[in-house]
């Protein structure tokens, strides 16, 4: 079987078959940006901030939390 979708270029490097999957790749592309200077913004604090700790402890509470630690499962009551 041969696939005959064509395409087209949407802009900023994108290219898909409808103007559907070119707006979710733009999305995506958006999302990757955002992190990737969220990222750079942190780095930048490390490098600047005279006290490591004091930074940790701020990028500590700003990380999203989630559930961590040792899970044991068992059979048993």
């Amino acid at each position: 079987m041969e696939n005959k979708a064509t395409l087209t270029n949407y802009g900023n490097g994108i290219l898909a078959s409808s103007p559907d999957l070119a707006a979710i790749g733009q999305q995506y592309m958006d999302q990757l940006r955002k992190e990737e200077k969220r990222r750079q913004a942190i780095r930048d604090a490390a490098a600047a901030a005279e006290d490591r700790q004091e930074w940790f402890s701020k990028w500590e509470a700003t990380r999203p939390q989630g559930t961590y630690g040792t899970w044991n499962i068992s059979d048993r009551d």
